[in-house]
């Protein structure tokens, strides 16, 4: 029962970004959220990335996300109305985990330190920034089709999930309607995990 447009963007262009936000807000009038979710990831050991790998990640996993988020301050900054800023984290930032790249994790512990400071410098202007960490989930992202490719390695995994199982891209809209809503309207500079307990061993 909702009304959504689809404006296709390279996060990684500043431009993009900008026209991303400028069409929004053509449209709707204003912006109140801005989820930051793109992301890539590649399935190599780090000693064997290729800089051109390291920059891919880098540059859409964690400077898209900036681009998104400054571009969507300033606006919420000019329309002088409140706003949620959102970051798809990730466990990734928080543990090792067996296959994932350390492109993919620097970006996302810097996507985490990212949303503290915007936190800490928008709060004057009513604007939360914040973020949620998901851990193995049912889909997969581009770049890990291999991440889970045999019964004994999907076994090994929920050895290590307290929940025994993966997630539903479904249990993670609750996490970020709760921050996009003034249910959260004091929560800012947070990091949601939602990750079956991954982290919490």
């Amino acid at each position: 029962g909702g009304e959504a447009i689809a404006i296709e963007t390279d996060v990684r262009q500043r431009q993009a970004c900008q026209n991303l936000i400028n069409q929004a807000v053509a449209h709707y009038g204003q912006l109140d959220i801005m989820v930051c979710n793109a992301g890539v990831e590649i399935l190599k050991p780090t000693n064997e990335l290729e800089e051109f790998e390291w920059d891919e990640v880098i540059n859409v996993d964690l400077k898209g996300y900036f681009n998104c988020a400054q571009f969507a301050a300033k606006q919420m900054i000019k329309q002088g109305t409140a706003g949620s800023i959102i970051m798809n984290s990730s466990i990734c930032a928080f543990v090792a985990v067996p296959k994932s790249s350390g492109a993919y994790s620097a970006a996302k512990g810097g996507v985490n330190q990212l949303v503290k400071s915007l936190a800490v410098e928008l709060a004057s202007h009513k604007i939360r920034v914040n973020a949620f960490a998901p851990g193995y989930m049912n889909n997969m992202m581009e770049g890990t089709e291999g991440l889970r490719s045999t019964s004994d390695e999907m076994g090994e995994l929920y050895t290590r999930i307290p929940m025994k199982r993966t997630g539903d891209l479904k249990e993670l809209i609750g996490p970020v309607v709760f921050l996009a809503s003034e249910a959260s309207s004091y929560v800012t500079g947070t990091i949601v995990m939602v990750d079956g307990g991954y982290t919490a061993i």
